[in-house]
């Protein structure tokens, strides 16, 4: 599996307060629990996935690895891994890949017809928050026109939103990915945004700074 932008931006960002527990939940690759692992040097990371390849791939990617004592691959979904895993966390991180090519419609309900992504976020809303420490949080990534969509979901479910990033391809464009920071408790928003590109192929210096740590070259 490529290493993602999306990926390797949530990997930067995700966690605050020096996390000591963390669930990589839809892991592919492992290159957000493996990002995450070198940030924090304390960390025990628990990486998940549905597919048995990714599982393979990403424990290939973690035994290679120099933090891998602090990596641990489980071949589950997200519902298994809840029911049976006694182990709560600190931060939870997801780069979904159910909104591939896709598109939300105007209304939630269409969309909760037309979409089973609807059906995996309300699990990982619901079943999330009961593996989540008092004070830990959940980070996800998404296409920015299905924000409004999942502030909504996360609502019903008691989740409040501490932070938000939103992603820009160029200086002038639209947000195409967000960010956004959840937690079980109510905070103060914090709002930024990161631009990727100055111009077609020349990374900003935003950008740069940000994956100076983990890129060999830029």
């Amino acid at each position: 599996m490529k290493v993602g932008t999306d990926a390797a931006i949530l990997g930067a960002i995700a966690g605050t307060n020096h996390p000591k527990a963390i669930l990589d939940v839809g892991t592919g690759s492992g290159i957000i629990s493996l990002m995450l692992a070198q940030r924090f040097p304390s960390a025990q990371i628990t990486a998940i996935d549905i597919d048995d390849d990714a599982i393979l791939q990403a424990n290939e990617n973690f035994m290679a690895s120099a933090w891998s004592d602090r990596l641990q691959t489980v071949p589950s979904s997200l519902a298994n891994f809840c029911s049976k895993s006694p182990k709560t966390f600190d931060l939870i991180v997801s780069n979904p890949p159910y909104f591939s090519n896709k598109h939300f419609a105007n209304s939630v309900a269409r969309t909760n017809a037309r979409h089973t992504d609807s059906i995996f976020f309300e699990e990982l809303f619901s079943l999330t928050i009961q593996k989540l420490n008092k004070n830990g949080e959940m980070v996800l990534i998404f296409p920015f026109n299905s924000l409004d969509f999942l502030i909504e979901l996360a609502a019903k479910n008691n989740w409040y939103i501490t932070q938000q990033v939103l992603v820009h391809s160029f200086p002038n464009d639209e947000p195409v990915r967000v960010i956004v920071s959840f937690k079980r408790e109510k905070e103060k928003l914090s709002e930024n945004s990161i631009i990727i590109y100055e111009s077609p192929n020349v990374y900003t210096a935003q950008f740069k700074k940000l994956l100076a740590d983990f890129y060999l070259q830029l």
